[in-house]
């Protein structure tokens, strides 16, 4: 939009316009036809194993639709995007799709009828479809373009989900239909609890132990890893997990409280946008912990996004799952070619760049390296001291610095060896106001046992602040003389030229 345009003044004859302008009439919700929600009462009134599932469009339709399941003995369960509605109902299944569980997986298969309230039916939720080959599939949503979109269905009810959900039940009500058991069996009761979260299912753990006198040694199973976080982040939280082959490990193994608690930002399958996505619902979500989980390919797109969690205090826990690599790209091409190059990359030490800006960074190779995190989990501490990357580790309490800009002034020396806190810049520092940090922010950076590559190097930081974002990366410091003059010294690896 033009400049001119912007400072340009509003008449008083268009603002006469615009107050007597009134906001538009809010339409009508869409009720069912009585036809379609007297077929889909016959549909559930027939039902022996019935499951309902609630998408996104059925936010709003909790209560009617647990009512409806209710009457008609209906398992309950989501699409990924509606992960949480049903959280408190003893008959939820969590998410149907590729992040079921596998009981939860062998009732949903088991279904006679499925039900589908604001959901699309999509890939991911049906299993590529598998899910729907064995039930009479029912869909209501208030968009006809939904129907069948990605499989078809047997019987299309347009119409709000709430509207129709009572709707049904009233008229099975009308009817004098008796309270059904349907798949609410004692025996499946069971398997519904044993099979809801993931944390409760066995699995082989591929953790490699940490070996002393190999400095970098170790990697953690991602399963246990967040297994663990899952236990020890209070349940009033928001999950945001990121797109990538580490995909279902935060996305499966961290519980939610409810639907406000899952944000999934996959749009269009794209990485990197977990972090962002994790700074709103920070905010909009004040009092919940946020957790995100990210790989380190799509951390390293879109990092920058700490400096406004540190800025604005967020409470807000960083699991960067870390392969080195793309690893989606790395399994879709490894039978393609040899040449990965473009895919993998070197090792790089993200807790180092986190801390860079102001947060808390460690490395977890095993469980006991998790012990930070509880500190900072029960004292809210803005900066807690925590192990840091490699072999070296932080005085506890020590302060950081947090300066506008990646530069350090020519004053500032690399500590000793032994020491990684850098001392605090003065208020004035070459120019730049230095602050001390106030984030309340903890990033992780996790060694998987995925890692495409065998064997990493290591890379040794020696100071502490914003310069930490050039030095992780394989920079020397940018030193400050004067207020206005600046040049580059020491360039610690020859993939930087200046």
């Amino acid at each position: 939009m033009p400049l001119d345009f912007q400072r340009a003044e509003v008449g008083a004859r268009q603002l006469a316009e615009l107050e007597r302008l009134e906001p538009p009439s809010v339409p009508a919700l869409p009720a069912a036809a009585p036809s379609a929600v007297a077929q889909l009462a016959d549909l559930l009134e027939r039902a022996e194993r019935p499951v309902i599932v609630g998408g996104r469009g059925a936010a709003g339709a909790v209560p009617e639709i647990r009512r409806l399941a209710e009457l008609t003995g209906a398992l309950l369960t989501t699409s990924a995007v509606g992960r949480g509605l049903f959280h408190d109902d003893p008959w939820h299944l969590d998410v149907m799709g590729g992040f079921s569980t596998d009981g939860a997986a062998e009732l949903i298969s088991g279904a006679d009828v499925l039900v589908a309230f604001g959901a699309a039916l999509n890939r991911w939720t049906t299993r590529d479809g598998t899910f729907l080959r064995n039930p009479t599939v029912a869909q209501v949503d208030d968009t006809p373009a939904a129907f069948g979109f990605h499989y078809p269905v047997d019987l299309e009810v347009l119409g709000d989900s709430a509207l129709t959900a009572k709707a049904v039940a009233d008229l099975l009500e009308e009817r004098g239909t008796a309270r059904r058991v349907g798949y609410r069996t004692d025996d499946v009761a069971e398997k519904v609890a044993a099979s809801l979260n993931w944390s409760d299912q066995e699995f082989d753990d591929r953790s490699e132990p940490v070996d002393p006198a190999q400095p970098g040694s170790g990697r953690i199973d991602p399963r246990a890893l967040t297994n663990a976080i899952d236990a020890l982040v209070p349940m009033d939280r928001v999950v945001v997990p990121d797109g990538g082959n580490f995909n279902a490990y935060p996305a499966m193994h961290l519980r939610v409280p409810d639907n406000r608690g899952y944000c999934l930002p996959l749009a269009f399958q794209s990485i990197g946008l977990a972090l962002a996505s994790a700074v709103g619902s920070a905010v909009a979500t004040p009092g919940r912990v946020v957790v995100a989980g990210i790989g380190d390919g799509g951390f390293m797109m879109s990092l920058v996004e700490l400096d406004t969690a540190v800025r604005l205090s967020l409470p807000l826990v960083v699991v960067v799952y870390d392969d080195n690599a793309y690893s989606a790209e790395v399994h879709h091409f490894v039978h393609e070619t040899d040449r990965l190059e473009t895919v993998v990359f070197p090792d790089t030490d993200l807790a180092a760049i986190a801390r860079g800006f102001g947060c808390e960074g460690i490395v977890v190779r095993s469980v006991e390296d998790l012990e930070p995190l509880r500190d900072w989990l029960e004292g809210r501490r803005p900066a807690p001291s925590s192990s840091t990357p490699r072999s070296r580790s932080s005085r506890p309490g020590c302060s950081r610095t947090a300066s506008p800009s990646t530069s350090e002034s020519s004053a500032d020396r690399p500590p000793g060896d032994g020491d990684l806190a850098a001392p605090a810049l003065p208020r004035t520092a070459g120019g730049y106001t230095a602050s001390e940090p106030e984030g309340d922010v903890v990033g992780l950076t996790v060694r998987a046992t995925s890692s495409p590559r065998a064997g990493s190097s290591s890379t040794e930081i020696r100071w502490v602040g914003r310069a930490t974002l050039m030095a992780a990366m394989g920079c020397g410091p940018v030193t400050k003389k004067g207020a206005a003059a600046a040049r580059i010294s020491g360039l610690r690896s020859p993939r930087f030229r200046a």
